[in-house]
């Protein structure tokens, strides 16, 4: 009984959080306008001969429009029913209206019209010297600013709020006491305030709200502060308990959005303490009530948790799919959104009322003209004049009307490729993100295996088996350089081989620093040379092999060994020289290095010649045209 009376309570504080109440009204459908809204649309259609009598029919079918998401829908009801000649202004129901009117221009970014019925409520208050209605007007200023992200603005209407509650003494309710610090938290929270702060007025919140058995802020506040731990990496088993509990008070007061809420918070944490598979089960299921009660906007972000998690699993083509229905719900929801604002903007022009006067001017005109050329046929130039007159200002008039149609439609198709290429760049950026990740991944796993082969090499008995160990280091080395490159660098799909080559070098020195006795100098000018993954592998390997080539054979005799690379962008030749005695091709057959070489410029479609420069010896690996 107790339960049954609070769960009436809450509905109340949450339907009015002003303080105010409607006149009643059947309960089943004040209920069903906030959780499930299609259900009462449908009640509210066919028992409209029995109910739309009542001054809160209007009132409730926009609430169910509005927690539909269709605010452009609910907000012309709204305003219909205030410019009512039957409704009074200073009735509760008008400020019920106003309220909601407040609520709708707030989602549709029209803040402006918001605070001006919050400040139409104020009088209403002020006039009824409501100090409640004032006390809850000022934290619900303080939650608008902080939905605007004024956080400053909103904090000082939260102090105002304190103040003035304290003037009222014992006439201070708790429970309105509760809402202000849960809003209050709720800023700090946002605003990167004092976590001390977060957390002492959370838990105080729950104190009081427990004492005076008031499950709803209990519920709030739960989520809040388990939101909190679990965004702060910090008492991971609280923000799962604190979450939890939200959720346990929601289910049992029926409040399945707000526990839709707490479950994708907890969802949420299980991704963030690396548990994406707990997620997995929770997802599932709140994506299935979602799409039974319509919840669009929840559906799509039910999908992006199940992207964010198969992710962190490792699979990605699912982790795609989610994401691409995510985007394509969230794409839709915009464009449902744009269509009701076209519609009703297109209403409030009332472009076929101006046609329709327009035509009525010029029948009249034409009318007036027949009877000027009947009664008087002596003025017939006269009557011509005004005939053309007329016809020049309807057409003017025409072509002013369809240039503002014009324009109406640019606007339109200009927003619809806006909203377009966001969805594209995110879709871009999504899959810029997905590559980074794998070349990440890729190259870690890549340096696990060369520590493998380096604590084998470290162990090698002979040196034939540790040079052995150490070329195969080298070559897994230089393919994992590759995929750090793409996950550090802007660009997923190109290589600047001017930094790689540089970086390749001196890793490869690095390894041979304790074999190699001689400091080489080492020139690299390959500026202009951008190559995708699979030909930077390849142009990669050749050139691995070159500088190996070069440690082990050109330089034993050298006192001063020398190593260039350079890049002509113009004849597309990459050149690669030593000071070493260099080789003859007869000596190279059956050499493994050689081989590489060999085959990996058949597959890059390059051209190897080989000749003697002074003291230098070249490889100029020259590319072909496709």
């Amino acid at each position: 009984m107790v339960l049954q009376r609070f769960k009436y309570y809450a509905l109340l504080m949450v339907l009015f959080p002003m303080g105010v109440y409607a006149t009643v009204f059947p309960d089943s459908i004040s209920r069903l306008a906030i959780y499930q809204p299609n259900h009462a649309l449908q009640l509210l259609q066919t028992r409209a001969a029995l109910l739309q009598k009542h001054p809160s029919y209007n009132y409730y079918y926009a609430k169910a429009y509005s927690n539909l998401g269709r605010y452009i829908e609910s907000d012309s009801i709204v305003e219909l029913e205030l410019k009512s000649s039957k409704l009074k202004g200073d009735s509760a129901l008008y400020v019920q209206l106003m309220l909601l009117n407040a609520e709708n221009k707030k989602v549709l970014d029209q803040y402006e019209d918001a605070f001006v019925s919050l400040e139409t409520i104020y009088g209403y208050q002020k006039r009824n010297n409501d100090s409640l209605g004032l006390l809850n007007l000022m934290i619900t200023f303080a939650e608008y600013y902080r939905s605007t992200h004024n956080f400053s603005q909103a904090l000082s209407y939260i102090n105002k709020a304190e103040q003035f509650g304290n003037t009222l003494g014992n006439g201070f309710p708790p429970l309105i006491k509760t809402r202000l610090m849960n809003r209050k938290a709720a800023i700090y929270l946002e605003n990167d305030g004092p976590e001390d702060s977060v957390v002492n007025l959370s838990l105080e919140v729950i104190r009081l709200a427990k004492l005076y058995n008031d499950p709803v802020q209990v519920a709030i506040s739960s989520n809040e502060l388990g939101f909190f731990y679990s965004n702060k990496r910090k008492f991971l088993n609280k923000a799962e308990s604190y979450l939890k509990n939200a959720i346990r008070i929601w289910d049992s007061l029926d409040y399945g959005i707000y526990a839709n809420n707490a479950i994708h918070n907890l969802a949420r944490h299980y991704i963030y303490t690396k548990h994406p598979s707990m997620a997995l089960p929770l997802a599932y299921k709140q994506m299935d009530i979602a799409i039974a009660n319509g919840w669009k906007k929840e559906e799509g972000v039910w999908h992006a948790v199940l992207s964010t998690a198969y992710a962190d699993l490792g699979n990605y083509r699912l982790a795609y799919e989610h994401q691409h229905q995510a985007s394509q719900i969230s794409m839709m929801n915009a464009y449902n959104q744009f269509n009701q604002r076209l519609a009703y903007y297109s209403n409030r022009l009332g472009l076929k009322e101006k046609e329709e006067l327009l035509l009525q001017k010029e029948r009249e005109v034409l009318n007036t003209n027949e009877k000027l050329t009947v009664e008087q046929t002596q003025n017939r130039w006269l009557v011509t004049v005004v005939v053309l007159l007329a016809v020049i200002l309807v057409m003017a008039v025409t072509a002013v009307v369809i240039n503002i149609r014009q324009k109406q439609v640019m606007k339109t198709q200009r927003k619809k490729i806006d909203s377009i290429n966001q969805t594209l760049t995110a879709l871009v950026n999504e899959k810029e993100t997905l590559l980074k990740e794998i070349n990440h991944r890729v190259k870690n796993n890549l340096s696990i295996l060369s520590s493998i082969i380096y604590l084998k090499e470290r162990k090698g008995a002979d040196v034939e088996t540790i040079a052995s160990l150490r070329e195969i280091r080298s070559r897994i080395q230089t393919i994992g350089l590759i995929h750090e490159t793409l996950y550090e660098d802007e660009s997923v799909d190109q290589i600047d081989f001017n930094q790689y080559l540089k970086q390749l070098c001196f890793q490869i020195m690095e390894m041979y620093a304790g074999a190699f006795d001689k400091e080489v100098q080492l020139e690299i000018s390959c500026k202009g040379l951008f190559l995708d993954l699979p030909k930077s592998v390849l142009l990669a390997m050749i050139v691995n092999e070159l500088i190996t080539n070069s440690y082990k054979h050109a330089f034993k005799a050298v006192s001063n060994p020398i190593i260039k690379i350079t890049y002509d962008p113009q004849v597309h030749i990459l050149e690669y020289t030593d000071n070493g005695p260099g080789y003859e091709p007869a000596e190279s057959n059956g050499v493994h290095g050689y081989s590489l070489i060999q085959l990996f410029s058949k597959q890059l479609n390059v051209r190897v010649q080989n000749q003697r420069k002074q003291n230098f010896f070249s490889t100029q690996l020259i590319f072909q045209s496709n």
